[in-house]
């Protein structure tokens, strides 16, 4: 892996670990928070596919309807400890794509707390992205916010 930049954003949650950790790979839950968090960000929230194989070594896949076409999010899942570690590749664009970039990797840590949990995600990327870090963090800070208020 050439140079990397990470995008790094925490969270503190009023909900458990096990919750916060099945709303990143129920189908349902993740139609929900993520129309949500693409409306606050003055999208449509339209959803399209939303594909989950929810193993290490699936992958996943969402889309959603944007002005200049359907935008893509898909990835490979490389751990899943129930209900504290989650970590998988990250790729995106205006059209689906069977390979992964293996260097950009999400990992999502939960820690329980006496209130919920606290999560602290990182979206490690090649340097080429540094640019886009704050751009990238907004975003995750955005989902994260509307799974808590998905578990209300």
């Amino acid at each position: 892996m050439s140079e990397t930049v990470e995008a790094v954003v925490t969270h503190e949650f009023d909900s458990p670990a096990d919750k916060v950790f099945e709303c990143w790979l129920r189908p349902d839950a993740i139609r929900q928070w993520m129309t949500t968090a693409l409306q606050a960000m003055d999208l449509p929230g339209e959803l399209g596919v939303v594909e989950v194989e929810a193993r290490v070594g699936g992958q996943f896949c969402f889309s959603d309807k944007r002005p200049m076409g359907e935008a893509f999010h898909w990835g490979t899942y490389k751990a899943l400890d129930f209900p504290t570690t989650i970590a998988f590749t990250w790729n995106a664009g205006l059209s689906r794509d069977e390979s992964d970039d293996e260097e950009s990797l999400v990992n999502i840590a939960m820690t329980p707390t006496d209130e919920g949990c606290h999560v602290r995600l990182v979206h490690t990327m090649d340097a080429e992205w540094k640019d886009f870090v704050p751009q990238t963090e907004k975003g995750w800070s955005n989902m994260l916010m509307h799974i808590e208020k998905l578990l209300g």
